[in-house]
């Protein structure tokens, strides 16, 4: 279970770990990585066979196997560490009526992924893991005291303000992002989580009626309020503004401040790891919540890649999991880590704007014979800040023809909106090296959804990729 004084004393270490001294944090992750693949192998029959006789003192955390979501959801059973937990028994326990105990056993949260890569997950977390990712969700919204402060012993920053929290979201039962909002302390200031699937007119009354001073949705979300901000329907002065759940563009972004004056956070996360990765004030890039977790950027082989290299994939392992260790797990995000210090004083590792899962880089035929690949940030580049451009999506259909919807501003302008953003990504194509590539333009009413039945959009889909490359 999860009490407060497990989610004081996690914000109070998550606070301290941000002035760590990066020798100092590398060798706490050392210790509890270590602790943990311990801790997994003794308790968990799948990891004891994939660890066998390895010596976890002296092994490197690079010499440890790989695992991803279809093994460990094949071998749910046998990777959790406590024998009660099943698959098939957090699978009655998510299909029964709401209204019961959100604990299983009356000791661990059930999570489920979305799917966005194709297949759901369940997860299980006890009450520490939870601890610590409230700490970390904390932490990224309410910073610590200056480090001058610090360096001269003044006074720990008081508490902060009450806030007024709308999170415009799917409202789901046993949804990270959702469970970890509901257990934001009362404290902190009142909520309104609001069901994304909910009619739009609805939604922008209900934040009207709300008034709140953080506001927190996904990119596209974002992008629409954004809108009816700027023609008066959404009546609204947040002092901040988070973004979550997919790649927040230079366009998004841009759409964001023209609406509310303001720059939005960007946060990184996942079911797995509910805040990998945060945006401070400086707005260049996002933190890594290396003190919860251990984020590795790394090729198709899974090797490391240096500081400025963007990795085909990373490693994740979940510092605070035992419940379900999750020990180098394979995600297709890619990330590209810096190695200069953040003006902030935050001195937690820093990676570049995640430019999103593999799903959503597409795989375009090259004019050296070569296939080449384009991330969100190369096309939105040329896109995202068009003239009279609402909104826009790009889908891989095939191994070169692509999908491309676009939302004009006044429909009257459609065809010259629609030709500007053709314009556009030739102009994309031909300086990174794409060619031969067909272009379906359609002028459509709301952008796709990235599998049936989702309410999730993303800008870049690559459909093909996920069945035909």
């Amino acid at each position: 279970m999860l009490t407060h004084d497990m989610v004081s004393a996690a914000i109070a270490a998550a606070m301290r770990n941000e002035r760590l001294p990066p020798p100092v944090l590398a060798a706490e992750q050392d210790r509890r990585w270590r602790d943990l693949a311990r801790y997994a192998r003794e308790n968990s029959p799948y990891y004891a066979r994939l660890y066998g006789a390895l010596d976890l003192d002296r092994a490197a955390l690079t010499d440890l196997p790989t695992v991803n979501k279809p093994e460990l959801q094949r071998h749910f059973d046998e990777v959790v560490t406590d024998r009660r937990i099943t698959l098939a028994g957090v699978q009655e326990f998510c299909a029964a009526p709401p209204g019961g105990s959100p604990w299983l056993f009356n000791s661990f949260a059930v999570l489920m992924s979305s799917g966005t890569s194709g297949e759901r997950g369940y997860f299980v977390m006890d009450g520490q893991a939870l601890a610590d990712a409230i700490a970390a969700g904390f932490r990224q919204s309410n910073r610590g005291p200056a480090p001058e402060a610090i360096a001269s012993g003044g006074p720990p920053a008081g508490p902060p303000p009450q806030q007024r929290i709308a999170a415009v979201m799917l409202i789901e039962p046993f949804d990270a992002a959702g469970m970890l909002m509901r257990m934001i302390p009362e404290s902190v200031g009142p909520k309104r989580l609001i069901d994304i699937r909910g009619d739009f007119g609805d939604l922008v009354a209900q934040l009207n009626e709300f008034q709140p001073t953080l506001l927190s949705s996904f990119p596209y979300m974002l992008r629409l309020l954004s809108e009816a901000a700027k023609d008066g329907r959404l009546k609204i002065a947040p002092a901040r503004i988070t973004s979550s759940g997919d790649v927040l563009t230079a366009s998004d972004r841009a759409s964001v401040v023209r609406a509310f004056g303001l720059q939005p956070y960007d946060y990184y996360c996942s079911t797995e790891v509910p805040y990998i990765a945060w945006e401070c004030d400086r707005h260049d890039g996002l933190h890594v919540n290396a003190d919860a977790a251990i984020v590795e950027s790394v090729d198709a082989d899974n090797r490391p890649v240096p500081a400025g290299t963007l990795g085909a994939r990373l490693l994740l392992t979940n510092l605070s999991s035992r419940a379900l260790p999750l020990i180098r797990y394979e995600m297709s995000d890619q990330v590209e880590y810096r190695d200069d210090a953040c003006p902030c004083g935050s001195r937690l590792p820093r990676i570049r704007t995640v430019a999103g899962r593999v799903e959503h880089t597409l795989s375009l035929p090259g004019t050296q014979g070569k296939r080449v690949s384009l991330i969100p940030e190369h096309i939105d580049e040329y896109v995202g800040g068009l003239p009279g451009l609402k909104n826009y999506q790009v889908i891989q259909e095939e191994a070169a023809r692509l999908t491309v919807n676009v939302i004009p501003q006044d429909a009257a302008a459609a065809d010259s909106v629609g030709a500007a953003v053709l314009a556009g990504l030739r102009q994309c194509f031909a300086r990174y090296g794409a060619a031969d590539v067909r272009l379906d333009l359609r002028t459509v009413d709301r952008l796709e959804p990235s599998r049936p039945g989702s309410t999730k959009i993303c800008h870049y889909w690559n459909r093909w990729g996920q069945g035909g490359a």
